[in-house]
């Protein structure tokens, strides 16, 4: 067996790190097949339900240009997908200079387009979520992307559009877990709430909001827009100053 000479050890170490930090990589396109493709760029799945059940902790699942228009992503398809650790994030990435938009429609109670519960070491960046398509139930807030007892989880550069009865994204703590370490930055939401319902005694149901943020710890929230008829953020989390503001406001 031929032996590495030594002068190249340097090179091979570093190759080997940079194939460590994260594991496969897939590709979803509007033009690929679930039943056909490979999850390769050259061979891409349809859905970006396929995608992501395919995916394994730390993996990254790049989304190509065009409209997935599909069912929502219940919180079960996120099961054993968090990354390894805060280093090694799973990753739901739009592919660069694409403009990959997934329009979910209603598969779940819960009304969310992305639900995810009790999950870690997430990344989300460089697409949009139409969620023109999504329905909550009756007094039940439906939102573009929603998270419950999420840790260290980043949402970066991303568009959340045309949520009918909620939020652009929402957090909160589940029953065994806080969501803490979470970053949002510069991120756009637009167009949120804009078909409120309203109870038989003239009351609205839910007021939403561009960011809902309950609880949790240590959060940053920097960089996003807030275009929209309602309330740009409600955020109480500590790690992070309380503010509550019209639509239009940047933080």
């Amino acid at each position: 067996m031929k032996s590495v000479p030594s002068t190249s050890l340097p090179l091979v170490i570093l190759m080997m790190c940079c194939f460590t930090m994260h594991g496969a990589v897939y590709y979803v396109s509007p033009a690929g097949s679930d039943t056909r493709g490979a999850g390769t760029l050259e061979k891409p799945w349809r859905t970006v339900l396929q995608g992501i059940n395919r995916m394994s902790a730390s993996d990254i699942l790049y989304l190509r240009g065009g409209l997935f228009e599909e069912n929502a992503i219940p919180h079960s398809a996120w099961n054993g997908k968090s990354g390894a650790s805060v280093e090694r994030p799973t990753r739901i990435v739009g592919y660069p200079g694409e403009a990959p938009v997934f329009r979910p429609t209603n598969n779940v109670s819960s009304g969310h387009g992305m639900y995810l519960i009790n999950q870690s070491n997430l990344w989300f960046e460089g697409f949009c979520i139409d969620a023109s398509h999504l329905y909550g139930v009756l007094d039940n807030a439906n939102s573009a992307l929603a998270f419950q007892g999420a840790r260290n989880v980043t949402v970066t550069n991303m568009t959340l559009a045309n949520i009918p009865r909620g939020n652009g994204i929402m957090m909160f703590d589940s029953s065994t877990q806080r969501h803490s370490n979470v970053r949002l930055v510069n991120n756009l939401i637009t167009n949120w709430g804009y078909a409120l319902t309203f109870r038989s005694d003239g009351t609205r149901d839910y007021i939403p909001w561009a960011i809902y943020m309950r609880c949790g710890d240590n959060a940053v929230v920097r960089g996003n827009v807030a275009e929209g008829p309602v309330r740009g953020y409600d955020l109480d989390s500590r790690g992070y100053a309380y503010s509550r503001n019209v639509g239009g406001y940047v933080a």
